[in-house]
């Protein structure tokens, strides 16, 4: 298989597995919200977000792992392969020990700080605390399926468990039973897909035998030089992305912790679709600068970075604007009230983002990553302060004017600069090349669905978010293939759906 079709295909098997994140989201979700409430909801994503500080303690093994897994195999270096992943698992064995312990005995306490009452909730933490304490170290499995960039494998798992998780849920509040049987599926599905990472693992590897004895100092130095560099990052998204929830149910009601999590997981759920092609990009990258291909790297991360601000462009358009009426529909009128008039601020700067989503997955993989990471974690600072201090005075609101504005500067502006002097090209000619033309058509689809809401199609009902949906796909589609994508691309597309035409 050529390099181009195996890259291609891995950046299709992880939307499939983003996809079935999503699909389940949009299914799962406002069936719990309807028959849990707002409040336990808000309970459950509480949960599920505060034990993620203590993945902090993976000191960046992960990326690290990823990078070293793509390099060694691209040198065939099968020996030093198998004493790493040994030592990164080591390691990852008793960091997730001490997380467990730090989990189980403090859960009471946790509860009490959020003035939480629900007797379910001490047990959902130690429930996710297993889940995550293991996820430590089979994440460092997860990871050698990464960097030996096979991603079928890595997300047929995703796309199981997400599956079982999700089905189980349902039945379970379908029955009547609550959050204590929703966090026991939970962890049942995790542990299922932990079984199917290892042995995929030991598929790709099959070299590779774990054993204790096989730990090494030398890969136990290599991999904390450049897990550091990850590590600052890590340590930001972690506090970024469990911090805001904890200090919204701090200084506002519980049930607002739902407005948040949903306004902020449909933009999540998006980007996520569109950083598979980093995720896909960082393994690939690594194993050319190992072979000396710098030119195409940067091509890559160029054109990689256009086409997701593109694609991005689709989602952001339609959820600026009808995304009250999506949310209606989809769950009901309070959270249609509430997320509705919060998503234009938070898409605005994450709108930005996108077109560098290649860049950082580009530093990641080449082992350049140290002054974003630091960048990463001075903006996660700030958005605790900034947090802090709006929540009490403009609520949610202000909260995601403040998230908004920071990702923006810092994963966009800062990020660009920092690839492009580590790259060596000019930072003007860089950006210019990405933003103008994604953003000039992302304006005008904007304006055109605002029109098509306020006089045609307000989209009260699915089969109008539906028609309103695919009438813009298609329109948005032959926009981009002639403003966005590059003659050379363009071409080779054209003639092979002309050569499926021909076969069909």
């Amino acid at each position: 298989m050529s390099d181009t079709r195996r890259y291609l295909r891995n950046i299709l098997w992880s939307w499939l597995g983003a996809a079935s994140i999503i699909v389940s989201g949009i299914i799962v979700s406002p069936f719990v919200i309807r028959r849990l409430g707002s409040a336990e909801f808000g309970i459950w994503s509480l949960a599920l977000s505060l034990v993620e500080y203590l993945w902090l303690i993976d000191l960046g093994l992960r990326p690290a792992t990823v990078k070293l897994t793509a390099e060694y195999h691209a040198l065939s270096k099968d020996t030093e392969l198998a004493a790493m992943i040994n030592t990164a698992a080591t390691y990852s064995a008793a960091a997730g020990l001490l997380l467990l312990l730090l989990v189980w005995p403090n859960a009471d306490r946790i509860a009490a700080f959020f003035r939480i009452t629900h007797p379910a909730f001490p047990l959902l933490v130690r429930l996710v605390g297993i889940s995550w304490s293991l996820g430590v170290v089979f994440n460092i499995y997860s990871a050698v399926i990464e960097g030996l960039q096979r991603f079928d494998l890595i997300n047929r798992v995703s796309i199981t468990a997400t599956l079982l998780r999700s089905t189980a849920i349902l039945a379970l509040v379908a029955g009547g039973f609550g959050l204590r049987e929703m966090g026991v599926a939970m962890l049942a599905s995790q542990l299922f897909a932990y079984a199917l990472i290892y042995a995929g693992c030991r598929r790709v590897a099959p070299r590779w035998r774990p054993s204790l004895r096989f730990f090494d100092r030398t890969q136990a130095r290599e991999l904390w030089l450049l897990g550091r560099q990850a590590f600052a990052a890590m340590l930001a998204t972690r506090i970024s992305q469990s911090s805001a929830p904890s200090l919204v149910a701090y200084f506002l009601p519980v049930r607002y912790v739902t407005y948040y999590s949903v306004t902020q997981r449909l933009v999540d759920y998006l980007g996520d679709l569109i950083g598979r092609i980093g995720l896909v990009t960082g393994p690939r990258v690594a194993d050319w600068m190992a072979r000396g291909r710098r030119q195409d790297v940067i091509l890559t991360a160029g054109q990689g970075n256009r086409y997701c601000l593109c694609l991005w462009g689709y989602f952001a358009g339609l959820l600026a604007v009808y995304g009250d009426q999506i949310c209606r529909v989809w769950i009901n009128e309070e959270l249609g009230r509430e997320a509705g008039a919060l998503l234009p601020v938070l898409l605005a700067g994450y709108t930005l983002i996108q077109g560098q989503f290649v860049s950082g997955a580009v530093l990641m993989g080449i082992g350049k990553f140290e002054r974003y990471a630091g960048s990463l974690f001075v903006e996660a600072l700030l958005m605790v302060a900034g947090l802090a201090w709006v929540l009490p005075r403009y609520g949610l609101l202000g909260a995601f004017a403040v998230i908004s504005t920071l990702v923006a500067l810092n994963r966009a502006a800062f990020l660009s600069w920092i690839f492009a002097r580590q790259m060596e090209i000019g930072l003007a000619e860089y950006l210019l090349f990405i933003y103008p033309r994604p953003l000039s058509l992302i304006l005008a689809s904007v304006a055109a669905l605002a029109l098509c809401k306020q006089y045609f199609m307000a989209g009260r009902s699915w089969w109008e978010l539906i028609l309103v949906a695919g009438a813009f796909a298609c329109l948005y589609a032959a926009a981009s293939l002639w403003l966005i994508v590059s003659p050379d691309h363009r071409r080779r597309l054209i003639l092979k759906v002309k050569r499926w035409n021909r076969i069909g």
